[in-house]
This record gives structure tokens, C-alpha cells and sequence, in this order.
């Protein structure tokens, strides 16, 4: 059997009918094309690595740029044996590759992201620069011991509502470290118990009964008769008054004993009368001194 398939193309002589006469050799030549033929289409999953078959399922390495224009190139893997250094892809559009699942974007794995569900943890301190963070809540959980927040700027932050000012929290009912804020009514309240250090709070209470078991003073009656040149223990708390007239005279009231605490004097031609007031403690002595004609009165305080 002979043919020129698959080198060069098989020439098929055409037959007249009651002309040409038909040999062997007319059908063999033509069966040998035909297997010609199933060689190079291949049978399926051929191994023979000339046929069509097999060049289908395995592609060879091509000598040159392959451009399929508009249509669509698809297969179960895509592989890129391209070596670092060299995009294995480049492509145009920027539109959006639905289910694409890539291992990298721009170099970084899914572990250098932050994810949008909140599963993927930090690694290092975040600095957004200067954005804000918006979210409905924000929790920290370091221990205590550590401050949550590191605050730059002394701006009040309005509507922010916190536990407790400097370790203290606040409460209408006054205790030990608490800060005390008005009751409902506007007021504050002061501790129960009466006040026992310095720079404590008294409360109404505690005044009311301290202002109640003082004695008010009182001035009581004058008494009169007493003597220049003697000397008098006062009794009580009070006044000596000494009033005196004539020219060229002159009184001194002393107390206690001999220490003079005030006086007047009279002058020739000046008014006929003076006089003065001096206070003296209970128990101390008085008198009143002088060459004067005077009148001296005692009223207690009580």
C-alpha cells in the first residue's frame, strides 16, 4: 500500500465506469489515505503525540504571540510559567472580575489587610493620620493598668459620658470618693456625720444644732457707785463708763491692775464734761484713776 498522506496531499485518480479498470491497488492506495488520515485526526485520548487529539489536550509551546481577537479563551486552569519579574497577565479593562480569588494584592497577602467583618486582627499600632474612625461602638480590652486611650487635645468631647472622673464616681448620696452632684431638687446633699477635720463640710443639720446651743451675749443693768481710785473685780464680762466735768482734771481707766487701757483729760476754758467706755474680761480688776469729779457706771454681759 502506498500514499503521500500526510507529507503531501494524496492524489485520488477519478474511474469511468466500463473504462477504467479497477486494480487492487486503486483501493489500497485509498485506504491507506484514510488511515493517513485517522492517524493524524488520532482516535480518542490518543497518546500519538502528532495527532490532532492529543496536540488538543496538549497544547504545544507556540513560536509566536497568539491574538484570538474577539472571542472568549477558556479552560479549567489558567497556567502562567512566566518567572518573577514579568507580569503573567496584562490586561486592559478595569472593570470588576467577579470570583476572581487572587493569593496577593499588590504584594500583600490577606493577612496584611484589615477586613471589613473584623476577623482579621492587627499586627502593629494603626495610624489612620488625619482621618476619622466612625463605628457605633468602641471597646477596648486591654487590662487594667494600661490607659485604652492616649488623648493629644484638651477640647471637651461633647456628649461623652464616662463611669467616673479620677478614679471617683458621682452620686447624689455623699460617701468616701465619691464626686457629690444636686439630687433631682437642685440641691446638694453634705455627710451625715458631723464634720471632724479640716476644710469638711458641715451639713444644715450640724449648723442648726451648733447655732442652737449658743448664748447669745446680752448687755444687763448699770450698776452705779463706784469710787475713783479703787479697784473692782469684774464678775461677768462688761463696760466701764466715766464720765467727768471741770477744767484742768483727768481720768485713766486700767485693767487689768495698773495697765491703762484709755482715759480723757480736761482743759482750762474747754467743755466742762467728757468721758470714755473701756471693756473688761471676767475675773480681771479695774479702776479707774484721775483727780476729775466723775461718774462711773458698770454694765455686765451676759
Amino acid at each position: 500500500m502506498s500514499t503521500t498522506y500526510p507529507t503531501s496531499k494524496q492524489t485520488m485518480a477519478d474511474v469511468v465506469d466500463n473504462v477504467t479498470t479497477i486494480i487492487a491497488s486503486h483501493h489500497n492506495n485509498n485506504a491507506d489515505t484514510i488511515e493517513g488520515l485517522e492517524d493524524k485526526v488520532g482516535m480518542d485520548s490518543s497518546a500519538v503525540a502528532t495527532s490532532h487529539d492529543y496536540l488538543l489536550t496538549h497544547l504545544p509551546g507556540q513560536s509566536a504571540n497568539v491574538d484570538i481577537g474577539a472571542f472568549e479563551f477558556r479552560a479549567k486552569i489558567l497556567v502562567a510559567d512566566q518567572t518573577t519579574g514579568t507580569a503573567p497577565l496584562t490586561i486592559t479593562s478595569t472593570t470588576v472580575v467577579d470570583n476572581l480569588n487572587v493569593d496577593q494584592v499588590d504584594g500583600k497577602d490577606s493577612t496584611d489587610f484589615v477586613l471589613a467583618d473584623g476577623s482579621q486582627a492587627l499586627t502593629a499600632n494603626w495610624d489612620v493620620g488625619a482621618y476619622t474612625i466612625t463605628g457605633t461602638q468602641f471597646i477596648s480590652d486591654i487590662a487594667t493598668g494600661t490607659a485604652p486611650f492616649t488623648v493629644a487635645s484638651t477640647t471637651k468631647v461633647t456628649n461623652l459620658q464616662a463611669d467616673s472622673v479620677d478614679g471617683a464616681e458621682a452620686s447624689a448620696t455623699p460617701t468616701n470618693g465619691v464626686i457629690v452632684i444636686a439630687d433631682s431638687s437642685g440641691f446638694l446633699h453634705t455627710p451625715s456625720a458631723a464634720p471632724d477635720a479640716d476644710y469638711e463640710v458641715s451639713n444644715k443639720k450640724y449648723v442648726d444644732d451648733e447655732v442652737a446651743g449658743v448664748t447669745k451675749a446680752a448687755l444687763g443693768s448699770w450698776v452705779s457707785g463706784y469710787s475713783i481710785g479703787t479697784e473692782y473685780t469684774a464678775t461677768t464680762d462688761g463696760f466701764v463708763t466715766v464720765n467727768a466735768n471741770g477744767d484742768n482734771t483727768y481720768f485713766t481707766i486700767n485693767t487689768p491692775s495698773a495697765t491703762a487701757r484709755t482715759g480723757d483729760q480736761g482743759y482750762s476754758g474747754a467743755a466742762k464734761g467728757f468721758g470714755s467706755m473701756c471693756p473688761v474680761k471676767s475675773g480681771d480688776t479695774w479702776t479707774v484713776v484721775g483727780n476729775a469729779s466723775c461718774s462711773i457706771y458698770w454694765i455686765p454681759l451676759s
